[in-house]
């Protein structure tokens, strides 16, 4: 696993260490098996480190989910966890794992990018990217 060649920038996000956004990740994987949500995305560039297959770097964790996902299952163990309301998670959360912020992003329209995802292998776990992952990232950023 190659590391990343990205520079620290006087004044930008706090980047955690590798091994402190691993455990972010397998928290986040956590969680979304324990919600019951088997259609969740690697995003941004947690995605990017994860397709490129390079040590995570970067301010946080963010993952990808469908607002279809919201059933009363979901906010009552939301509600368990953190107190949340419907109201505060579905345009999206944040929570974290230790210091590192974990940013669940909540879309809501259909992506053909996300019809088919990709499956890939990294480190001790298999996780969804968009696919084509070229079109998901020209278009991440406009993702609603």
């Amino acid at each position: 696993m190659e590391t990343n060649s990205s520079q620290s920038i006087e004044g930008a996000k706090p980047s955690f260490t590798h091994e402190a956004l691993h455990q972010a990740l397998m928290n986040v994987e956590d969680l979304m098996t324990r919600l019951v949500i088997t259609d969740w995305f690697l995003h941004l560039r947690t995605a990017e480190n994860v397709k490129n297959n390079l040590l995570l770097d970067g301010d946080g964790i963010d993952v990808l989910v469908r607002d279809k996902v919201f059933t009363q299952y979901v906010y009552d163990i939301l509600n368990t966890y953190w107190k949340y309301k419907p109201e505060d998670v579905n345009k999206g959360f944040e929570y974290k794992v230790g210091d590192v912020p974990v940013r669940i992003h909540v879309y809501t329209k259909e992506y053909e990018f996300l019809k088919y995802p990709d499956h890939v292998v990294y480190l001790y776990g298999t996780y969804q990217l968009g696919n084509p992952f070229k079109e998901y990232w020209e278009k991440r950023e406009e993702i609603e």
